[in-house]
């Protein structure tokens, strides 16, 4: 493949982000053109787990207030039932179990558990598996700690952007699933519109919690590359304004709910032309 250029990297295909959710820190993004991906850079003695402890980290919280939070909620439900129609076609059989892999406090389990579907989840972080497990959802800290179970979809929304080897993950989960099992990852689009207009201020470069940032041929090629075949993309405008909404903040405008749906719809009209969501589905399986 040809290695491919990004509007906002510099000529050596960095990129400096700031840290907004925790500790203000800046750290090296780095593009690869020819994986089609981009990596946050962080020393070897990285302790993730500090990074997450901070109230406003929507994914593991239990509540949410004021038009952000709320605006978050229902947008949340939506996407729930659209990733519903998505994750019921492969369930052909009472005992098929789906698996939501870094589940935060559960929603998603919770969810289908309400739709009749079974579900258990992985989160590595305690507090928000300690919120899951309170609700009696069945929560597991790693997919060693996971019960004997017919797993046959696994899905992770917004989540192989955080572990350190997606690559070794995927194959772990080739290994997993049956034949004709499905994985369907939902991940931010580094080529999004609203990407190429935030640059350095994009929120869902979110680092160093996002440790990969993904295109959407970077994520097909190396997913495919671990015996998986892509099925099939599906968009997520949604979240267009959600992120837009972070991405003003980030930059400190006083006007960041207005000014975000405009740039949300931007990004979404655009979309429409080049398949370029600010968040993208994909449904690969194996064969």
């Amino acid at each position: 493949m040809e290695p491919q250029k990004t509007a906002y990297f510099n000529k050596d295909n960095q990129l400096a982000v700031k840290d907004h959710l925790v500790s203000g820190n800046t750290f090296n993004v780095r593009w690869d053109p020819v994986l089609l991906l981009a990596q946050t850079q962080v020393p070897k003695s990285f302790d993730a787990s500090l990074y997450y402890d901070s109230q406003a980290y929507d994914s593991h919280k239990r509540k949410r207030t004021g038009i952000q939070g709320l605006l978050y909620s229902i947008s949340q439900k939506i996407m729930f039932y659209r990733k519903l129609k998505v994750v019921v076609p492969f369930l052909q059989r009472a005992n098929d179990v789906v698996l939501d892999y870094g589940c935060g406090t559960g929603t998603f389990v919770d969810f289908l558990h309400q739709k009749k579907h079974k579900c258990i989840g992985v989160e590595p972080y305690a507090k928000a598996r300690t919120i899951a497990k309170a609700r009696g959802l069945p929560v597991y800290e790693s997919l060693d700690a996971l019960p004997k179970a017919n797993i046959k979809v696994i899905v992770l929304w917004h989540v192989l952007e955080h572990v350190d080897d997606p690559i070794a993950l995927l194959q772990t989960f080739y290994q997993l699933l049956p034949k004709s099992g499905a994985l369907i990852l939902a991940l931010p689009n580094l080529l999004s519109q609203d990407a190429q207009h935030y640059r350095q201020d994009w929120a869902a470069f979110d680092v160093p919690r996002h440790l990969w940032h993904f295109s959407k041929q970077g994520i097909i090629q190396l997913t495919e590359k671990q015996g998986f075949t892509h099925k099939k993309t599906y968009k997520m405008p949604l979240d267009a304004y959600y992120v837009s909404m972070l991405s003003e903040k980030n930059k400190g405008n006083r006007f960041s709910f207005l000014q975000g749906l405009l740039r949300g719809a931007r990004s979404n009209i655009s979309a429409i032309k080049t398949g370029e969501y600010s968040s993208l589905m994909y449904v690969f399986q194996k064969n």
